[in-house]
């Protein structure tokens, strides 16, 4: 009888924790409205009112086109982008920039993302149009990581 309690209480304790997962995203998501608000009446001209979530974590995707949109009008920019830390590719911020037909370079320094990432690809490199690379960035490596991304993007 014991062991059918423990059985019952730990399955509870799922539920429970499963039952709270899509209660504190609505939490979540009505503290952003509040925000979003509160940033409309005070600074209407804000970036942070584009954002919208389209492969990043969160809403950095329109938020990241709105800065891009603002920059280009003052100056000409590439259409390389590089991702410090892109994770297994799903959720970056340059995702939907490589799928609009900007090149890119993704730094990992997680061996299980970046195989990850080359299983879903079928490899890392694909001339013109991404590289990945398996690497921490450190102060020792950044002018090598930077150089290399320049000869990729061909802005060098």
């Amino acid at each position: 009888m014991l062991s059918l309690f423990k059985k019952v209480k730990n399955n509870f304790a799922i539920v429970l924790h499963n039952m709270r997962q899509p209660v504190n995203q609505v939490l979540i998501e009505n503290e952003m409205r509040s925000l979003r608000a509160e940033i409309r009446s005070t600074m209407p001209s804000n970036p942070v009112l584009q954002g919208a979530r389209i492969y990043a974590q969160c809403d950095e995707d329109g938020i990241m086109f709105e800065i891009l949109v603002r920059v280009g009008r003052i100056v000409p920019l590439s259409d390389a982008v590089a991702e410090f830390g892109a994770s297994d590719g799903l959720e970056n911020m340059t995702h939907s920039l490589l799928l609009n037909g900007c090149s890119g370079y993704w730094i990992e320094g997680s061996s299980d993302k970046v195989d990850y990432i080359s299983r879903q690809l079928g490899g890392l490199e694909f001339p013109g149009r991404l590289r990945v690379v398996r690497k921490f960035v450190s102060l020792d490596n950044a002018d090598e990581i930077a150089s290399d991304i320049a000869r990729f993007s061909g802005t060098k």
